[in-house]
């Protein structure tokens, strides 16, 4: 599903994502600083492979109030092939 977003000098399109049984869902528990996940988030390709990654967050339960904040980075890189 797709929704319009408006800004002040621009315009663009994000996805929204819908509940699915056929969606697979993974959970990276125990990652460490040195490891990192790679999301590809769009495919112009249409032969079957998943062309859009959606990914989420959320707050765990039962997380003492000393434990570490997390930290997070995103990255955008486009990728053309000629």
């Amino acid at each position: 599903m797709t929704a319009d977003v408006l800004y002040p000098s621009r315009s663009g399109e994000i996805y929204l994502v819908l509940h699915s049984v056929r969606h697979n869902w993974a959970y990276f528990s125990e990652m460490d600083s040195h490891e990192a996940l790679v999301f590809k988030q769009y495919d112009s390709n249409v032969n079957g492979v998943a062309r859009f990654t959606p990914h989420s967050a959320f707050d765990l339960p039962n997380i003492p109030l000393d434990a570490p904040l997390r930290e997070s980075i995103e990255v955008r890189c486009l990728v053309t092939y000629g």
